[in-house]
């Protein structure tokens, strides 16, 4: 039987009560007022799961219903939302996914405007190492007497009896670290050696001093590239000094320094 009021009131104010339905609410209107929702008027508790449908639960397996619970409007959630599955077509501050999201901030994040530029008054670093080297071709020699000859990439001296000398300016970034110098040459006779080195020429006209050098050690007629590590007052002061690159040859052109590599480490751009 159905009974048709007008009004009804459930419970007592204060004290509540209970209605029992074992079927579904519906606006039962057939005439202009057929698509009216049916309406609560004032705040909703609900103490159990939402779903729609006779399933509960999100759509799974071919002979569930895809009914999905609709939310026709603008939803304002004054708590934390969760979502355990996956998130749709969200439109987050004008974008229409959230993947469009974070391929357009890592986008900006590399574009020339905001990857190249750091806006913080403090930033830290990491430690960079990095190599400078000096062509062979930009040794001039210590005395306008020492002959030599550029042979390729190669420093050669000629015709000299004595110990011939060269030097290069280098330039290294002002409070990077010096970590080790390379020296790549050939000898083909026993008894020659050539020695590269960082050299740095105080500003106040104290002697110079040797920050990292390494002698050739091979004479076999074959290119060798060696290296040194001990490092003597390795971190770069450009206010104090200049920096010069060096080598020293023992013989005459049975010797040929092909380059010297200089490795630093930088923490700072």
């Amino acid at each position: 039987n159905t009974g048709r009021f007008d009004s009804v009131y459930i419970g007592k104010q204060g004290t509540g009560g209970v209605t029992f339905f074992n079927g579904t609410i519906v606006n039962s209107t057939t005439n202009d007022g057929v698509d009216n929702p049916v309406t609560f008027g004032d705040n909703v508790r609900i103490d159990g799961e939402i779903w729609r449908g006779e399933q509960s639960g999100p759509f799974a397996g071919a002979d569930a219903k895809d009914m999905p619970v609709k939310v026709n409007d603008d939803l304002n959630v004054a708590g934390k939302a969760t979502i355990s599955g996956t998130l749709s077509n969200p439109t987050v501050d004008a974008k229409a996914n959230k993947s469009d999201v974070d391929v357009a901030l890592a986008g900006k994040a590399n574009s020339s405007d905001l990857g190249n530029y750091v806006a913080k008054s403090n930033p830290t670093w990491n430690a960079v190492t990095r190599t400078s080297a000096v062509p062979m071709s930009g040794m001039t020699p210590v005395l306008s007497t020492y002959l030599y000859a550029n042979s390729g990439s190669a420093l050669l001296p000629t015709g000299n009896a004595m110990p011939t000398g060269f030097t290069a300016p280098i330039h290294l970034p002002q409070g990077s670290v010096v970590k080790k110098i390379e020296i790549t040459y050939i000898c083909d006779q026993a008894g020659y050696s050539v020695a590269g080195g960082l050299k740095k020429y105080a500003l106040d006209g104290n002697p110079d001093s040797n920050v990292v050098t390494k002698t050739s050690t091979q004479c076999d007629g074959l290119v060798h590239t060696e290296e040194s590590t001990t490092v003597t007052n390795g971190t770069i002061d450009n206010t104090a000094n200049t920096y010069y690159v060096a080598a020293a040859f023992t013989g005459d052109d049975h010797v040929a320094l092909h380059g010297v590599q200089i490795e630093y480490e930088q923490t700072q751009p």
